[in-house]
């Protein structure tokens, strides 16, 4: 049986997405139920990190992993630092690599004068910043890159195209609007997408500039690729666990607004649009398993 990892980047992105995924009237008619659940998670109490949900089929098992989970051991500063999230990650390679990563997290889009707060981003290409190199993060040195490089999938377009072959009209019904700056919430799926990655960076306040760093590292690769979320770990995520990847992003600001845009609810209402997203295409997985 073949074996798709779904991972949440941050347990307040996990918590909504999963409540997304148990909820009948939001999530896709042929999701079903999963087989084991470890949801609702009691954080820091000593238990051991195993997936929030399973869900089995003829095809696949598909086990949904938070990475704020992996980390409950590491300190608090660590948090976000990509170097310490490689390390735990690593857990996730046995008893076998997967054969599909998909990659969730909330991201800004990465222009200042378009707003799609509230819209689901679906793609399978990376490109990642190093926004402290040469170690000037003393709590996040990770150097193994590919960095300021084009990383595709070999999830081929004819499997995207099955993937996002579902009922857009009803998972745009599910999404809700973000409390801050909101837009008309829309799916946004497309093979040739493009997720900017900012490693390195553990001080909120420094994204203003390392984001825009990033933004212009990427510049205008051409060949029809577009960026379009602008985050920290999706990235991460297809260099160490699978090049059959996918991510989806729930955007949730603008380049240069991450101070007045995000707050908890527009985080709440993002991580909630990518659960309903990701209800349709785990039901579509026996597509392309």
């Amino acid at each position: 049986m073949k074996r798709a990892v779904v991972v949440v980047n941050k347990f307040w992105e996990c918590d909504p997405v999963v409540a997304a995924l148990l909820n009948e009237t939001v999530r896709a008619k042929k999701l079903g139920w999963p087989t084991t659940s470890n949801h609702p998670r009691v954080r820091n109490v000593g238990n051991p990190a195993v997936p929030r949900l399973t869900y089995a089929y003829p095809e696949c098992q598909v086990e949904l992993w938070c990475l704020s989970d992996l980390l409950e051991g590491s300190s608090p500063n660590l948090q976000s630092s990509t170097e310490e999230k490689a390390k735990v990650l690593a857990a996730l390679l046995t008893p076998s690599p997967p054969d599909l990563v998909i990659a969730l997290g909330t991201a800004g889009y990465p222009s200042g004068f378009s707003n799609f707060n509230g819209c689901v981003v679906i793609g399978t290409n990376v490109f990642i910043h190093n926004g402290h190199p040469g170690g000037s993060n003393p709590d996040s040195n990770w150097n193994v890159g590919p960095f300021d490089a084009l990383l595709d999938s070999s999830l081929t377009r004819d499997e995207f195209d099955r993937l996002a072959s579902f009922d857009w009209n009803a998972a745009q019904a599910a999404l809700v609007k973000t409390p801050q700056n909101p837009t008309s919430s829309a799916i946004l799926a497309s093979h040739s997408h493009v997720s900017l990655g900012t490693v390195n960076v553990t001080n909120y306040s420094e994204y203003a500039t390392k984001d825009l760093e990033t933004v212009k590292a990427f510049g205008t690769p051409g060949l029809g690729f577009t960026a379009s979320s602008l985050e920290t770990t999706h990235g991460l995520l297809r260099c160490l666990l699978s090049e059959r990847f996918l991510f989806i992003s729930g955007l949730t600001d603008r380049l240069g607004h991450f101070d007045d845009e995000v707050n908890v609810g527009q985080n709440l209402a993002a991580s909630s649009n990518m659960g309903v997203v990701l209800s349709h295409i785990i039901a579509s997985l026996a597509l392309v398993a």
